[in-house]
């Protein structure tokens, strides 16, 4: 009986079902990349996309603003929302999706704040040529 317990529990654990497949374009400077839905977005690539003007500007336009009644007094208690996006090959962004929230109002106002950043993004690269893909970040309150 403990056997069978065993068997069943290893094969449950190991058996990819009930979860989304997610397609992984390995980044390969001699392959071809096709990059043409939100499903097939890089996953890995050999630069990340990043904000043209760097993390730091990023982040400091993000706090300037923000709701002032959802930002956290203390340190101790800062709440975290993690947002998924993808950056376009001409630096654009789509398909925003709270990844990680702690529920309304903060995972609101951080899709609004990513949707609504006017700083500009680079796209992430395979050897010479840029390519779509997710990124992720945190908006802390």
């Amino acid at each position: 009986m403990t056997k069978f317990l065993f068997i069943l529990t290893f094969l449950f654990c190991t058996t990819p079902f009930a979860t989304r497949a997610q397609k992984v374009v390995p980044c390969t400077s001699n392959k071809k990349v096709h990059t043409s839905d939100a499903d097939s977005a890089m996953k890995v690539s050999e630069t990340d996309p990043r904000p043209k003007d760097g993390l730091t500007a990023y982040y400091d336009w993000i706090g300037s603003h923000m709701d002032e009644k959802l930002k956290s007094k203390k340190m101790s208690r800062k709440k975290k929302v993690y947002v998924s996006f993808i950056v376009n090959e001409n630096g654009s962004r789509s398909d925003f999706k709270v990844t990680k929230g702690i529920g309304a109002p903060f995972d609101a106002e951080a899709l609004k704040l990513t949707r609504e950043s006017p700083l500009p993004w680079i796209a992430a690269q395979c050897g010479d040529k840029k390519v779509k893909a997710w990124t992720r970040v945190i908006v802390e309150f």
